[in-house]
């Protein structure tokens, strides 16, 4: 009866080893599943009232130090805006520059930066700013390119772990 008992004990100690590891397994697939899945919500598009928010905002104080597109690049990081720049390389863009600014909007700063070069302008469209110069013909301009259609099944990943 005694050996009986132990083998019972075993048995009972064997089953439990299996459901445990067949809940770990479940618990392991479970939390795989959703760290797959955190990256696709977290690549949701933003709408364009959440770009009008953020350039409406309105910013106490601040200073920006840097060429033309360095201070445009620090705005946009700063801020989380969206931001397409076609811009020409010459000696004043590359020139460095200090833009302190105090009570303004998102969108002033941007428009402040933007009027430090000749014939430069800001447009906001399709949940994005442009910034773009006269000089560059509408044609020959890749911000106003239209694609007709972009697949990319997960390119976009693979884009930001080169990044």
């Amino acid at each position: 009866m005694l050996h009986d008992c132990s083998a019972q004990k075993r048995q009972n100690r064997a089953m439990a080893t299996r459901s445990g590891t067949l809940f770990d397994r479940r618990c392991i697939g479970l939390i795989l599943v959703a760290a797959c899945a955190t990256p696709c919500f977290a690549q949701t598009k933003p709408s364009p009232n959440d770009l009008e928010r953020t350039l409406s905002l309105r910013v106490p104080t601040g200073r920006v130090d840097g060429n033309f597109v360095e201070c445009l690049g620090q705005i946009a990081h700063a801020f989380n805006v969206p931001m397409g720049i076609a811009w020409l390389k010459t000696t004043s863009s590359q020139q460095t520059r200090s833009i302190k600014y105090s009570d303004t909007t998102v969108l002033e700063i941007i428009e402040t930066i933007a009027s430090t070069e000749p014939d430069y302008g800001v447009h906001v469209g399709n949940g994005l700013v442009h910034i773009a110069t006269a000089e560059i013909p509408p044609g020959q301009n890749f911000l106003f390119q239209t694609i007709p259609e972009l697949s990319l099944r997960g390119v976009p990943n693979r884009i930001k772990w080169v990044l």
